[in-house]
């Protein structure tokens, strides 16, 4: 993930989404990892994990066609 798209996902993320990011692509742990340092379940890494990923992709543009609000919520 380039920097500027980083910041540009970033922005969007809620505060449980932004250290998701953090700790995956800054200090590059695995999901696992993640899960064991915030004290949630790996199916709560996988829920970030899916809603960052909507987030990127409405950034970069695949989202161009979608009301934003609607893109999130799926």
């Amino acid at each position: 993930m380039s920097d500027q798209l980083f910041q540009e996902v970033y922005k969007l993320c809620t505060p449980a989404e932004k250290r998701f990011l953090k700790a995956c692509y800054v200090e590059q742990l695995s999901g696992a990892e993640i899960a064991r340092k915030e004290k949630v379940s790996r199916q709560s890494i996988y829920k970030w994990r899916k809603a960052v990923g909507k987030k990127a992709l409405y950034v970069i543009g695949k989202g161009e066609d979608m009301d934003y609000t609607k893109a999130l919520k799926k």
